[in-house]
């Protein structure tokens, strides 16, 4: 039986699990392809009209992500002209109500519902040489959604469409740093500000002196209630009581900005799907003692796989993360350290970093 997994390449992950439960319980029973298969040298897209060309069953793996995605359309869309049987399978919080109109008239399945993934096994199963499970069924039910669940979790496609602004997180402090080196970067974190609100970038930040004064600085290039949705002392509330624990169930505004602590047993990457729905593009960092939480938000970051961009000048943490620093990032550092002394001309160079590397994460 040949089985045909449709999905964008950010959901990759999300894929190999469904591939690898469905060969865990049938076995040679079944030939599962991926586009990721496709040996090297051989050409990509005769190798897929063949797979889909052979295909008995097409699933189709839809989320907010993927559902506006022309392969995806293309690939679905060809097995329902073909007659074949298409099932979409949502995840990630993509509603089957939300499916396109075309996939909306087609039986769906929730990838991480039981009934749904039990109802699917089932299917295969029958259509299978066997027509049986190599194993439990409970089990691989059990063992499906468990593993799922965590590519879900993990899935570097939860980003922003290339179209909306870039969403960076900021951290950094004034702890450890002289006073001259406070003073120069309270002064850098007003320019830094004025020039993400020109730009209307997303803006993340946590607790500490400086971090507080780019939110105040921010503020002020701009209404507030305009700026943010909401009310600068609201904004402000919400902010020290939604400490980003892992309890925290409460939505930020948008553009985001946070003020709680990104404290957590959890994986950042976790947190900020959770709060704000995706992975913020790049990571900025300012300052911060070497021994101290700006470092360990920075470790957070090379975790969660987000560019870190060091403003090696503003002293502390900042100073030793060169030899983290992406290759594509290294280039862009050097110019920025030239311009220093133009606090200016800086924050222009710090937007037009971020906002090429935010092109390169989300169309990579």
């Amino acid at each position: 039986m040949q089985l045909f997994i449709s999905h964008i390449h950010e959901e990759r992950g999300i894929a190999e699990v469904v591939r690898d439960e469905l060969l865990s319980c049938f076995g040679a029973q079944v030939d599962v392809f991926l586009a990721e298969d496709v040996p090297l040298g051989t050409n990509w897209l005769d190798e897929i009209k063949i797979a889909l060309g052979r295909s008995d069953v097409l699933i189709v793996l839809f989320s907010k992500h993927s559902s506006s995605r022309p392969w995806i359309n293309i690939e679905a869309g060809y097995g329902v002209m073909a007659g074949k049987q298409v099932i979409p399978v949502c995840h990630s919080g993509f509603s089957k109500a939300g499916l396109p109109v075309i996939y909306g008239l087609l039986q769906a399945a929730d990838l991480l519902a039981h009934a749904d993934i039990d109802r699917l096994l089932d299917q295969i199963a029958r259509a299978t040489t066997a027509g049986r499970f190599l194993g439990d069924k409970a089990g691989a039910v059990t063992r499906w959604i468990d593993n799922a669940s965590d590519a879900v979790r993990l899935a570097p496609g939860m980003v922003p469409p290339l179209h909306e602004p870039p969403c960076v997180w900021v951290v950094g402090s004034n702890r450890g740093l002289n006073s001259r080196q406070t003073a120069l970067n309270e002064r850098f974190v007003s320019y830094v500000a004025q020039a993400f609100m020109q730009r209307r970038f997303r803006v993340v930040f946590g607790r500490s002196g400086l971090l507080d004064s780019l939110g105040d600085a921010m503020s002020k290039e701009a209404d507030a209630e305009l700026a943010f949705g909401i009310e600068r002392d609201t904004l402000s509330a919400f902010g020290n009581a939604s400490a980003m624990h892992k309890e925290s169930t409460k939505a930020p505004p948008n553009p985001v900005v946070l003020l709680g602590s990104f404290r957590s047993d959890r994986g950042v990457g976790d947190l900020f799907v959770d709060s704000i729905g995706y992975v913020p593009d790049v990571t900025l960092g300012i300052g911060g003692a070497t021994d101290g939480r700006t470092r360990e938000e920075v470790g957070h970051a090379r975790e969660a796989h987000i560019p870190v961009l060091p403003l090696h000048f503003t002293g502390g943490v900042a100073e030793e993360l060169e030899a983290i620093v992406d290759s594509s990032l290294v280039e862009s550092v050097a110019n920025i350290q030239e311009a220093q002394r133009d606090y200016s001309s800086v924050a222009q160079l710090v937007c037009d970093v971020i906002v090429s590397q935010t092109r390169i994460r989300r169309s990579t």
